[in-house]
């Protein structure tokens, strides 16, 4: 995704803080289907949100950094529907369907709507890979060699094992099991 698209998005997200409309449900999508879900959804005129992060990796021939657009919250998105427009929902191959709790939809407060929209908006999903050992870019780390111990970013996460760190001097590949948070 280019980086007009990037902005593009997040100016339109800016307007949506402010203008939330009524009743939001949350919707489950096909596994990797949630930007296909929501060009459907605009297709047909339904209101509808997926939070979304930027994500930096490295891919093609030369190995450049790209930026693309991943979901926040993969398989789910926010969709405001009014009773008329549920049958609309099996137009969209992507939407599998709403989630409910006992039969009954599961309804999205506006308050936390809201407060997921801010996070985007303010890049907190950006980049944020789950991990079991606790560790993110940017994260200051103190990396330890047998008796040496030197302090350092993380740069990157490769896998659960291995992570690049800026020391002072370089950048060095090291097991996550050299870190320790600072």
């Amino acid at each position: 995704m280019a980086k007009h698209d990037i902005a593009k998005r997040r100016a339109l997200l800016a307007e949506l803080i402010d203008e939330l409309p009524r009743p939001w449900v949350i919707a489950v999508v096909r596994s990797t289907q949630e930007f296909e879900a929501e060009r459907a959804l605009a297709r047909l005129a339904i209101v509808h949100y997926c939070p979304a992060r930027i994500v930096e990796s490295r891919g093609g021939v030369r190995r450049t950094m790209r930026r693309q657009l991943r979901p926040a919250f993969p398989r789910y998105m926010f969709i405001c529907l009014h009773n008329a427009q549920f049958i609309l929902l099996d137009k969209v191959d992507a939407v599998q369907g709403i989630l409910c709790m006992q039969g009954i939809p599961v309804r999205m407060t506006l308050k936390v709507l809201r407060e997921v929209a801010k996070r985007e908006l303010n890049g907190e999903f950006d980049s944020m890979i789950p991990t079991s050992h606790g560790f993110h870019v940017n994260d200051r780390v103190s990396v330890t060699w047998e008796t040496l111990t030197m302090e350092g970013i993380v740069a990157r996460l490769i896998g659960q094992k291995k992570a690049v760190v800026d020391l002072e001097t370089r950048r060095v590949t090291v097991a996550v099991a050299q870190l320790a948070r600072i």
